[in-house]
C-alpha cells in the first residue's frame, strides 16, 4: 500500500541523503534551496495568484534562482497563468521515484525567465491521485541541489504525498479568508501542520479576496490564538491586468500595494531585494538569515 509504506518512503530519504553527501563530497558543499509550500485553508483564498506573485518576487526582486512547482497536475493553472506550456514527465517522476534525477528535473522545468522555473503538467481528468509519496523528498531534494528556494503549489486534498510535502518545506504559507469559514479551517490547517510539519514555520496571510462579510482581525487573532502575519490587498485590476497578459499579478502591479506586499512577504520569508532592484531608488532591508518565528 503506497499510502502506509514506510520502506519506500525511508529507502527514498536514504537515496537522497547519498546523493546529496556524494555531491557535497565532488563539488564542495551542495546548494540547499528552501522550500516554501503555499496551501490554502480553502478554495477561492488566492493561494496559486500568491505562490506565483512570491515565486515571481523573489526571482526578480530579491535575484534568487527559483522553482515554481504546481503539485495539482490536473487542474493546475500556475502554467495557463504564465501563459507557458505545462512540462511534461512529471507524472512518471511521482509514479516512479526512482526516475527522478537532475536530467529528468531539468527536462521536465519550463524556463519562465532566467531565474523562474516551472515544474508543472496538465493531466487528463481522469488520472488516478494515488502518486507515491517517496516521490516527494527526492523530488525536492533534486531540485534543492539548483535552486535557492523552491515554491511550492500544494492542492488542499491531504494526500499521502502532501504530507511528505509539508513535512519537508521549510515555511508554510497558509492562505486564509477572514470569514468565519476561513476561520474554522485556519483552525484546522494549524492543528495539521503541528502534526505533520512540526519542523516548518508557519505563515498566516490572509489572501487577495474581496471584502465581503469579513471577520475583524482582532476578533479574528483572538479566536485563532496567534498574529496573522500578512494581508495581501485585493487588486481587480491588476489582477485582471496580470490574467490578460499572462503575468504574475506582482509584475503588472510591481509599485503598487499589491506588489510591495508581496515584497513585504520576500522580506518575512528571509529574502530581501538585491542590489540592482534598491538602486530604483525603493529601500529594502538587508538580507536577513531565516528566523524561526
Amino acid at each position: 500500500d503506497r499510502a502506509s509504506g514506510a520502506a519506500p518512503l525511508a529507502d527514498a530519504v536514504a537515496r537522497a541523503r547519498r546523493l546529496r553527501a556524494r555531491r557535497a563530497t565532488d563539488t564542495g558543499a551542495a546548494r540547499q534551496g528552501r522550500v516554501i509550500v503555499f496551501v490554502g485553508t480553502r478554495g477561492g483564498v488566492g493561494t496559486t495568484t500568491a505562490a506565483i506573485a512570491t515565486a515571481w518576487t523573489l526571482a526578480n526582486d530579491c535575484d534568487t534562482q527559483t522553482a515554481l512547482v504546481d503539485l495539482d497536475l490536473v487542474s493546475g493553472t500556475i502554467a495557463f497563468a504564465l501563459d507557458i506550456d505545462p512540462g511534461q514527465g512529471l507524472r512518471e517522476g511521482l509514479d516512479q521515484p526512482a526516475r527522478i534525477d537532475a536530467v529528468f528535473v531539468e527536462r521536465c522545468l519550463v524556463r519562465e525567465s532566467p531565474k523562474l522555473a516551472v515544474l508543472s503538467a496538465e493531466e487528463p481528468y481522469d488520472l488516478g491521485g494515488d502518486f507515491d509519496p517517496a516521490a516527494a523528498p527526492v523530488l525536492l531534494d533534486e531540485l534543492r541541489q539548483t535552486f535557492d528556494c523552491i515554491v511550492v503549489d500544494l492542492p488542499r486534498s491531504v494526500t499521502p504525498l502532501c504530507k511528505v510535502v509539508l513535512a519537508a518545506a521549510d515555511d508554510i504559507v497558509l492562505m486564509y479568508s477572514p470569514t468565519l469559514a476561513g476561520l474554522r479551517d485556519a483552525l484546522r490547517w494549524m492543528d495539521l501542520t503541528a502534526t505533520v510539519a512540526d519542523r516548518a514555520v508557519v505563515r498566516l496571510v490572509q489572501g487577495p479576496v474581496p471584502g465581503t462579510v469579513a471577520i475583524d482581525k482582532a476578533e479574528f487573532e483572538k479566536s485563532l490564538g496567534r498574529k496573522t502575519d500578512l494581508a495581501i490587498p485585493f487588486d481587480a485590476k491588476a489582477a485582471f491586468a496580470a490574467a490578460n497578459a499572462g503575468k504574475a499579478i506582482s509584475s503588472v502591479a510591481h509599485d503598487g500595494a499589491t506588489g510591495k506586499a508581496f515584497v513585504d512577504l520576500a522580506v518575512l520569508l528571509g529574502f530581501a531585494a538585491s542590489d540592482t532592484t534598491r538602486r530604483t531608488g525603493r529601500t529594502w532591508p538587508w538580507k536577513r538569515g531565516h528566523a524561526r518565528a
